[in-house]
């Protein structure tokens, strides 16, 4: 799972790349995107949204909430 910060909020998404595997906590991210460290492609950190290709398949994402102080991810199982 990719924690990201856009924009004061807090965003989960799948950690891994749809095109190639690779892990995107080793990419770059910018704006509300995150780019893949091997093949460029983008995906939009606040919806999971494919951004640039060569990626197809968009990223899972998973909804952060925070109670008490604490951030949580839901997730299915």
């Amino acid at each position: 799972m990719l924690i990201s910060k856009y924009d004061g909020k807090l965003y989960a998404t799948g950690a891994y790349s749809t095109y190639s595997g690779a892990p995107l906590a080793k990419g770059m991210l910018f704006d509300n995107k995150v780019l893949d460290p091997w093949h460029a492609s983008g995906y939009n950190v606040t919806n999971g949204a494919v951004e640039y290709a060569p990626a197809f398949d968009r990223l899972p994402k998973y909804y952060v909430y925070e109670k008490e102080d604490k951030f949580f991810v839901r997730v299915t199982k």
